[in-house]
């Protein structure tokens, strides 16, 4: 037995982290392009090493000239970068750009990689372009954000994207901004927002974009903003960094990892010092990882300050060690002047982000120096400090109830200060979408607690587009003056907003007019797009005999609201008969929206042949459409041409032509022979159904269930309540719901049969176990399939006794001094008919410790083993700083530990459970360790185990310690997508101890792979929907190269080779 230290465990469950490499590095540029302006004095070009790095590799790299001339546009450069061993980090190259004064257009100039040496070769973008950016001959500047890519926790509330004007301030400018793609979905991750910014003549001010990011509750991953600028007036142009994306990191559970190099940015965007204090002191966090050594480049720049008489000129770049997350402070000298001149400021910069660290929201910082000049006996401002809101933008549901808004006092706590706030409305209004009196914020000499302003919001049943208004403060006193930002726009989400629907819940066609056109329309807001699909169910009228019937998907862009149609064909025919019906339903809608009503209609055919209706029916024969609404039939005979829709029925029921809609009352007859239709039936207790079709939902409504006998249940028909006798002939795509149940097992259909077994009440690793207990037969025997199964030789003669927790829906037996359990998944019915033809009855252990075992009856349970203790797995891993964030078992019963945060490129880790637990002697309990294959014998759960522990001689198999240290199941490493690996092959085998054999191929070209999979899974990037296995280097060191393979979905898991 093999005992290893926390630390290694933790390693060793990272087996297979690189195994993304491939047998040659690949060297190329991190993008085929770059933009930089001619004010910018330099651009960086990276260059990244990526999939091995195994050994020392270099490439030379060269400048060449396409309209840009080196030497007169930039410094054309040439030379070698060098990776050592090991070394993945990127490379940079700086190349400088030269300014001039000539009104010019853009130009450009490319760079090269060429010669790889060492096990490298050049990967796919090994030509860069890069556009130099024309500073306008106006002196009116360019405009672009600060950064091209910023990262925003979702819980955040907001990301702040600065807007530079650099290269002049000529003249006033104005620039457009707006939302243009991304990943992420608007009023669900974020409100989209789009405007103008306006820059008056000589300022270079940077200016803020408010994007407010909404919170979800639910683990989807990051995603991503696009915002764009466009249309620079006043003679500005558009800088180089014109577009920029926000990624929003997903904050489901515990954003906040070691795993991760983290988030760069400063705590708050506005700093106020007096211009007297001598230092402005700036702060740069580092949050939500502190994985590698990071660092950051900072840099002043001037707005109303000007830099060398009210600050100087600083900077320079800050750095964190590996592990390192405290905050980095920035001092700028500020300078005195005995001019009145009132407050100025200047902006500070974040840029340059290394070692995979990101830039957050706030990459940019003001910096307001409050003017000296005053009464030196008074309370300065500076001392007195600021007051601001927290955010500058929040966005609501107009159903939360209230919102509160937090209100900050900075930079200064010195005297009693207060300050006003208000609501100004904007398309909400104060009193109809919310509740907020004018107030007073009050602060104490020395108190710099938060204040909270909070907000009834009033939810009404409008469909309307989202409405704002804006609070502001104002009427700061003694010596407190307003912050940024004290305006902050609040948007209310409306929780009525799109509706999509039928415009009517039934249409009309006549039966010659060829074409049914049906339309939906969108009502509420118009913002999002929006998808919905519909699809036909036949009911009266036939699919394919009467209709066209299908599917198909509607969409709406944003800013659609349009109406939109469709049409289904209709088939004529000669036959006299009753108007026909089938329905119609929108389902599945996607984006910012919910279905309305009717999101269900229904299209009734009208004959177009001579039609009788009745008028005065006969009491006993309907040879006519009879509207039976509101009245009961009893004992009566409906001919071919005889229609009955509605109504109740009683007695005997002869039925030679169609009922549809009606309501069987206790004990009733309806026979409907062999030509009958009967549609959509609600059937009292004792009530029975005899011959012809059934369609439609059919359900029993009362204390006992009605009998249907012999009849057809055609395809979308629903059953529920009912017992199924005599000859019955069951389409498929025929649902069956809750207490559905046969009265000869030869009336059981060969279905999955778990649904109308049930389930028991504990969701396992995210799984329901089929209740055993019960059975589908009327007339069952007590106990269930589990009684029949404990009657079979395969089990009684290894002495199992087999029983079933009632709340996990384990199945529990006992064999020797080893505890069994499994998890059963599906029940389905092996047999057709009464008679057995070639089914093996009893039980099959296939070679991952499937079980799968065949009652007399013709139930053919599958289950998988299963981690006997999930919550002492989660508690030791947990205790072996290995957070998992969600535990999932998939339908093949292999197991997957998510992690909260991706460690080099591991999405999960996959295993499988043991069959069966075995004694231990341990004091620490729950616990984790690791034992080496091949395992020893008397520790093996089944005898096929001897077979199976011969192919590996050297892997690592972890194991699980519980039940106060005295049991103890091996968890071994399982395909990350078993029904991947089989579907490629019916021969391919996958064992339970993780060795994998696999066929890809058929006849001269079929390969085979052996091997033993690894436990941990990465995240893919090429996605091609095939399974793909690739040669790569020896990674377990063992002489032999190994395999990775590549899922459909495009993660990828290493496999040690095996001979």
């Amino acid at each position: 037995m093999l005992r290893i230290n926390r630390l290694l465990i933790v390693s060793l469950l990272w087996l297979g982290s690189f195994s993304l490499a491939y047998a040659q590095a690949s060297l190329q540029f991190s993008s085929p392009a770059y933009a930089v302006n001619e004010t910018d004095g330099v651009v960086q070009i990276l260059v990244t090493r990526a999939a091995d790095s195994v050994g020392a590799v270099t490439v030379d790299y060269a400048t060449i000239d396409v309209n840009a001339l080196s030497g007169v546009d930039y410094t054309g450069k040439g030379g070698t970068l060098t990776w050592a061993d090991g070394d993945l980090t990127h490379k940079v190259i700086e190349i400088p750009i030269t300014k001039d004064t000539v009104s010019e257009n853009d130009e450009l100039f490319s760079i090269i990689l060429t010669n790889p040496v060492g096990n490298a070769v050049l990967g796919v973008n090994t030509l860069s372009n890069i556009t130099i950016i024309d500073t306008p001959a106006s002196g009116a500047g360019n405009l672009q954000f600060v950064a091209t890519d910023y990262t925003v926790t979702e819980n955040s509330g907001v990301a702040q994207l600065g807007i530079e004007r650099i290269g002049g301030s000529v003249g006033a400018v104005a620039v457009q901004y707006a939302v243009t793609g991304g990943t992420a979905v608007v009023d669900t991750d974020y409100v989209s927002v789009a405007g103008t910014l306006n820059w008056s003549a000589g300022d270079a001010q940077t200016k803020t974009v408010a994007l407010p990011i909404l919170l979800d509750e639910q683990e989807d991953g990051n995603k991503t903003v696009v915002l764009s600028l466009s249309n620079a007036s006043g003679g500005a142009a558009l800088g180089a960094k014109n577009t920029s994306t926000v990624m929003i990191v997903d904050s489901f559970g515990n954003a906040v990892s070691s795993s991760t190099a983290g988030i760069l940015q400063f705590s708050t965007a506005l700093t106020t010092v007096n211009e007297t204090a001598g230092t402005a002191n700036v702060s740069v966090t580092r949050t939500g990882g502190t994985q590698g050594t990071v660092s950051v480049s900072y840099s002043t720049k001037d707005g109303t300050a000007v830099a060398g008489s009210d600050y100087t000129l600083t900077q320079g770049s800050l750095s964190w060690a590996n592990g390192d997350g405290e905050a980095k402070t920035v001092s700028i000298p500020v300078l005195t002047d005995n001019l009145t001149e009132g407050n100025e400021l200047f902006t500070i910069s974040l840029a340059n982000p290394t070692g995979n660290a990101l830039l957050g929201t706030i990459s940019n910082a003001n910096i307001k120096l409050l003017d000296g000049t005053g009464n030196p006996s008074t309370t300065t401002v500076s001392e007195a400090g600021a007051v601001q809101f927290e955010f500058s933008s929040y966005a609501v549901n107009e159903n939360d109830g209230n919102l509160t808004v937090n209100v900050k006092r900075v930079s200064g706590t010195k005297g009693d200060v207060r300050v006003n706030y208000s609501a100004q409305n904007s398309t909400a209004v104060n009193g109809q979408d919310f509740v907020l009196s004018s107030g007073l914020l009050v602060w104490a000499d020395g108190n710099s607690d938060v204040k909270t302003i909070s907000i009834t919001l009033q939810d009404d049943l409008v469909a309307e587009q989202n409405e704002s208004f804006v609070l502001k403060l104002s009427t700061p006193t003694n010596g407190l003056v307003l912050g940024t930002p004290s305006e902050t726009t609040i948007t209310l989400r409306d929780n009525d907003a799109t509706r999509i629907q039928f415009s009517s819940s039934d249409f009309l066609v006549n039966e010659n007019q060829g074409f049914a056109y049906i339309t939906v329309t969108r009502q509420g807001s118009s913002q999002g797009r929006i998808t919905v699909d519909y699809k036909t169910t036949s009911n009266t009228a036939i699919d394919n005999q009467d209709y066209q019937g299908g599917a198909g998907m509607l969409v709406w862009e944003d800013g659609d609201a349009s109406t939109k149609r469709f049409s289904i064909a209709i088939n004529d025919d000669t036959f006299v008969e009753e108007a026909e019906t089938f329905r119609i339903a929108l389902s599945n809608l996607t984006g910012n929206g919910a279905l309305g009503s009717p999101a269900e209609a229904v299209i009734t055919i009208k004959d177009n042949d001579a039609v009788v209706v009745c008028s005065n029916p006969p009491p006993t024969l309907i040879n006519c459409y009879l509207d039976n609404t509101n009245s009961t039939l009893t004992n009566v005979r409906i001919t071919s041409i005889g229609v009955v829709v509605g109504g109740q029925l009683s007695g005997r029921i002869d039925n030679f032509g169609s009922v549809d809609g009606v309501t069987l009352l206790p004990s009733t007859i309806l026979n409907n022979y062999e030509v009958g239709i009967a549609g959509n039936l609600s059937l009292n207790s004792y009530a029975n159904v005899i011959g012809g079709f059934l369609q439609g939902n059919i359900v029993g409504i009362g204390d006992s269930p009605a009998t249907l006998t012999s009849t057809r249940i055609l395809t979308g028909s629903y059953l529920q309540n009912v017992i199924i006798e005599g000859n019955m002939v069951i389409d498929t795509e025929v649902t069956m719901g809750n207490q559905v149940r046969f009265r000869l097992n030869g009336n059981i259909p060969p279905i999955d049969l778990s649904n109308l077994l049930g389930y028991t009440p504990a969701n396992t690793m995210e799984m329901l176990a089929v209740n055993l207990y019960t059975d589908v037969l009327l007339n069952s025997i007590r106990g269930g399939i589990v009684a029949t199964l404990n009657g079979l030789y395969d089990l009684t003669e290894k002495d199992w006794f087999i029983t079933q927790d009632t709340e996990t829906g384990y199945i529990a037996f006992d064999g020797g001094d080893k505890h069994y359990n499994l998890f059963p998944t599906r029940v389905r019915q092996a047999l057709e008919g009464q008679v057995i033809n070639d089914i093996d009855l009893g039980l099959i252990v296939r070679e991952d410790d499937r079980f799968t075992v065949t009652s007399h009856t013709g139930r053919e349970v599958t289950a998988h083993p299963v981690i006997q203790d999930v919550a002492a797995l989660q508690r030791a891993l947990d205790t072996f700083v290995l957070p998992v964030s969600r535990i999932a078992m998939d339908t093949e019963g292999n197991v997957k530990l998510y992690l909260p945060n991706k460690v080099d490129n591991i999405i999960y880790y996959s295993i499988r459970a043991d069959v069966c637990s075995t004694p231990f002697a341990q004091n620490i309990s729950p616990d984790l360790g690791f034992d080496l294959l091949p395992i020893r014998e008397d520790l093996l759960c089944m005898g096929s185990d001897a077979n199976m522990n011969v192919f590996v001689r050297n892997g690592i198999i972890a194991y699980l310690v519980f039940n106060n240290g005295q049991s103890r199941q091996y968890l071994y490493p399982a395909a990350a997508d078993a029904a991947a690996l089989r579907a490629v092959s019916q021969d391919t085998l996958l064992y339970k101890n993780g060795m994998a054999i696999i066929h890809i191929g058929e006849g001269v070209t079929r390969k085979t792979y052996k091997g033993l999979l690894t436990y941990a899974v990465t995240q893919g990037t090429n996605i091609t929907g095939e399974l793909e296995v690739f040669d790569v280097d020896d990674m377990n060191q063992d002489g032999l190269g190994d395999y990775l393979i590549v899922y459909p979905n495009g993660d990828g898991q290493l496999m040690y080779k095996v001979n």
